[in-house]
């Protein structure tokens, strides 16, 4: 059971909807800076920091949404319009069904996407 989106989904975004998801869900509470360690291929361990303002953060260092800050963010009062997909959810079987948590992800990250996306916020 999957509730948070992918890097690969997170690729789906242009440059407008990466600022607005890192305006939304990284830079919170007033963090301003990621920190990151690994070990690179030749076993030496990288440290990585990146500040709020950064360009071309790699998508590693985001954070994946879930289920529920996807419908938190199409609750907004902002976002309202986009909340109907939960009527085509249902509309699009024959007769009532309960999606399963891919299904449900997918279909929240569609609108969010498309939102985040958009040229103007409006």
């Amino acid at each position: 059971m999957k509730q948070k989106i992918s890097i690969e989904q997170l690729g789906e975004l242009n440059k407008i909807g990466r600022e607005r998801y890192q305006d939304r869900w990284m830079w919170k509470d007033g963090i301003d800076f990621i920190d990151g360690s690994f070990i690179d291929v030749i076993g030496i361990n990288t440290f990585d920091r990146f500040m709020k303002g950064d360009k071309n953060i790699p998508l590693k260092y985001y954070p994946l949404v879930n289920i529920g800050q996807m419908i938190e963010f199409l609750d907004d009062s902002e976002y309202q319009g986009y909340w109907d997909f939960a009527i085509r959810i249902d509309a699009g079987r024959e007769g009532s069904f309960y999606p399963t948590s891919d299904e449900l992800r997918d279909a929240l990250w569609k609108p969010v996407k498309e939102k985040l996306n958009k040229e103007s916020k409006t």
